[in-house]
């Protein structure tokens, strides 16, 4: 009898070898709660703590989703992924192209991801749209804190993690572990330099404490960390009030042909320097994180 293969090689992407750069492997597919081809869920006053995977792993039909008044802390992986199919391997007859997505994550703090694993997130929008998070607290973690992306080499037309807004979110002292990333970061998003039908939006947050301390040399990749990546094509990003202090490169940084972000009193100007004209009063300080009845120290 042969023997068993517990983890098998997947099979290649035959749309396009490169979504294997971003696509997790099935085996990866792992949550101490794993949402698969469901809708209306919630999650709510959960804690989830040493987690060997990610904490929340939602994939397949996913939509109409509620993840609220959670704690993850100390996880091996992501302390929550989302992933929808890439742009031509959809998940079959009345699948929609994208079909994660319209989910909320709602007053919540992911603290300690990435502890077996120095690409974790503490939130990934993979393949997924329409998403909305609110009010909440990150802290630490080996790279980024929330990641926005799609892969777009074949088919440009197909983009599938539009329209996700973020607001009142703190994140601090992510990329500890990592060079040429940002805490907050959008990757090939749009394939045009016109975003009207693709926006991210990045709202009422603080970014605070981006870097790895020297620990970690930049050499192949010399970017030292920023505070926000637009990266691969990023365009339709956008940001109002948005505060970025202590990063370890420029607050905001960019290396994309997609088109420049959208700035409303950001403390950064589109080249990456540092906006003198920022205005911290129009920033909603005191109600960004969690909300006071947030169930959890």
């Amino acid at each position: 009898m042969p023997a068993t293969q517990i983890n098998p090689v997947p099979q290649p992407h035959l749309i396009d070898p490169n979504y294997g750069y971003f696509a997790a492997l099935k085996q990866f597919h792992l949550g101490a709660v794993h949402i698969k081809n469901a809708d209306h869920i919630t999650v709510t006053n959960s804690h989830f703590q040493a987690i060997g995977t990610n904490a929340i792993y939602v994939d397949g039909y996913a939509t109409a989703l509620l993840i609220s008044d959670t704690l993850i802390e100390k996880v091996a992986l992501s302390g929550i992924h989302f992933e929808g199919p890439y742009p031509g391997e959809a998940g079959g007859p009345g699948y929609p192209a994208s079909s994660v997505g319209s989910n909320e994550v709602y007053d919540f703090k992911i603290n300690s991801v990435g502890e077996l694993w120095d690409g974790a997130s503490g939130i990934d929008f993979a393949q997924s749209g329409n998403n909305t998070v609110h009010y909440g607290l990150m802290t630490n973690g080996p790279r980024k804190a929330i990641w926005n992306y799609s892969d777009v080499d074949m088919l440009p037309a197909n983009v599938y993690s539009c329209n996700n807004v973020v607001d009142h979110v703190k994140m601090t002292n992510w990329v500890q572990d990592s060079c040429d990333t940002g805490a907050y970061t959008n990757t090939a998003l749009s394939a045009t330099t016109d975003p009207s039908s693709c926006f991210n939006t990045l709202s009422q947050s603080i970014i605070d404490a981006t870097g790895n301390g020297g620990f970690v040399t930049c050499q192949d990749i010399p970017f030292n960390p920023a505070g926000i990546l637009d990266d691969g094509q990023a365009a339709g990003t956008v940001y109002t009030n948005v505060q970025v202090t202590n990063s370890q490169a420029n607050p905001y940084r960019t290396q994309t042909p997609g088109g420049p972000p959208i700035l409303t009193n950001a403390s950064f100007n589109a080249n990456g320097t540092v906006n003198g004209s920022f205005n911290a009063g129009l920033m909603d300080t005191a109600n960004i994180g969690t909300k006071p009845t947030f169930p959890y120290p």
